[in-house]
């Protein structure tokens, strides 16, 4: 699941970044229409922060997915940046265009599940960052430590 859902977030990532990518005005009438529509309960969200600077979003939007995509891939630090991709596939699939609204919503929850399941711990670079960084940086009880104490 983990490199599935890597590889659908490398794949769109690369793509949006080639040139199809949501562009400002793309965002801000996706989220306007959300709003209109009244199907989001997150109604702040979308009005004080994606719509504060929808070209800035256009521009992180496909840097996150590539980011997500690759880590996830490689399995480094999937507990973060699977709650970080689930967390800006959810405004996706809430504020998105209906007819990708779907596949947000299950990409979402595959990569909450990375980070549920730890996916990467065994097969993946989080194994060895595990032993080698402190637990706040990876979301693990490593016996390390933190810095401060050292």
């Amino acid at each position: 699941m983990r490199l599935v859902t890597a590889l659908v977030l490398l794949v769109h990532g690369w793509r949006w970044l080639a040139g199809g990518g949501p562009d400002g005005a793309l965002i801000r009438r996706a989220v306007d229409t959300a709003l209109a529509d009244g199907r989001t309960a997150f109604e702040w969200w979308g009005r004080e922060v994606l719509l504060w600077n929808p070209d800035a979003i256009a521009f992180l939007w496909p840097w996150l997915a590539l980011g997500a995509g690759a880590s996830l891939f490689l399995g480094a630090l999937v507990r973060p940046v699977g709650t970080l991709a689930a967390f800006f596939l959810a405004n996706a699939w809430m504020y998105g265009l209906p007819a990708q609204r779907l596949l947000f919503l299950v990409l979402a929850a595959s990569a909450f599940a990375c980070v549920l399941g730890r996916a990467g711990a065994r097969l993946g670079l989080d194994g060895i960052f595990d032993q080698h960084f402190p637990g706040w940086l990876t979301w693990t009880r490593s016996g390390r430590g933190s810095f401060l104490q050292r």
